[in-house]
């Protein structure tokens, strides 16, 4: 796995230095690449393969391979990363209890890391608390509903933190609430969040029908995976999946209409031969 710095994020790292916060920027990179690599080692653990983390300057992003996930496995990795920032918290914070000489080093680690395992907790996407309860009513409520729940959530915590930020100014200007408020509306605001997964599950609704679209039959062999049909169909069509097994015998075939169903109940590596319909 590749460790990467964003250019902005040096430039961060020198600005801080330069202004006499060298050890809270070593603190915060320190942190934010544990949390991630607790992300990475959950996912390790779940058979995916992350590849990369890269460092920018609001914090760090683990890419990868992660759509084989079934949504409790994506909770369970969204959650590791607060968890082992809280749990670093926790240790050091016992060790002043040993050796009390330590809090004057250490105040500030147990400060940053509490710090970004609740502002990762916020229920708004991409933060990890975002991911778990987008994981979470995925299932139940379908990806669709799920989404806007999310982003519902995500539009309250921007509210509330720009409330925060004027409100300080009646005792003193806190420009951190600032800039999370503004971390949000870049999330809230950033239409390709889910668009690959919306754009091959749902099938052409709304404006699409208004101008008429193609209705096509993929024949696909029932040794392809879930997640490599997904990547067959096309936004702008209507879709019967025929599923064709050897000697090209017709096994089964299921319309575009039903692939949320398929999708949402069988894990995206499964064979189409195996699915559960």
């Amino acid at each position: 796995m590749r460790f990467k710095f964003h250019p902005l994020f040096l430039i961060f790292g020198v600005i801080l230095t330069l202004l006499g916060n060298g050890y809270l920027f070593l603190v915060y990179m320190f942190t934010a690449t544990v949390h991630e690599l607790a992300h990475a080692l959950a996912a390790m653990y779940f058979k995916c393969r992350p590849e990369e983390i890269v460092l920018y300057p609001y914090g760090a992003v683990l890419y990868g391979e992660f759509s084989s996930l079934k949504p409790y496995q994506e909770a369970v990795v969204a959650l590791c990363g607060p968890l082992l920032n809280l749990f670093t918290a926790v240790v050091f914070t016992a060790l002043w209890w040993l050796f009390p000489e330590l809090y004057v080093y250490t105040d500030t680690v147990v400060m940053v890391n509490v710090s970004i395992a609740a502002f990762n907790l916020l229920p708004a996407y991409p933060l990890d608390g975002g991911r778990i309860l987008l994981a979470l009513l995925r299932p139940k409520i379908g990806p669709k509903r799920a989404f806007k729940a999310v982003k519902a959530l995500g539009v309250i915590c921007l509210l509330a933190f720009l409330a925060l930020y004027f409100y300080s100014f009646v005792i003193e200007a806190n420009y951190t609430f600032a800039v999370v408020a503004i971390f949000l509306l870049s999330s809230l605001l950033d239409g390709d969040a889910h668009r690959e997964i919306e754009r091959v599950i749902y099938p052409p609704s709304g404006k699409f029908l208004m101008k008429g679209v193609e209705k096509k039959t993929l024949r696909v062999s029932a040794s392809l995976s879930l997640l490599k049909m997904m990547r067959l169909l096309d936004v702008d069509s209507y879709y019967v999946i025929e599923v064709i097994g050897e000697g090209g015998k017709k096994l089964f075939s299921f319309e575009h209409s039903e692939f949320e169903r398929v999708f949402l109940k069988n894990p995206p590596q499964t064979l189409l031969k195996d699915i559960s319909r």
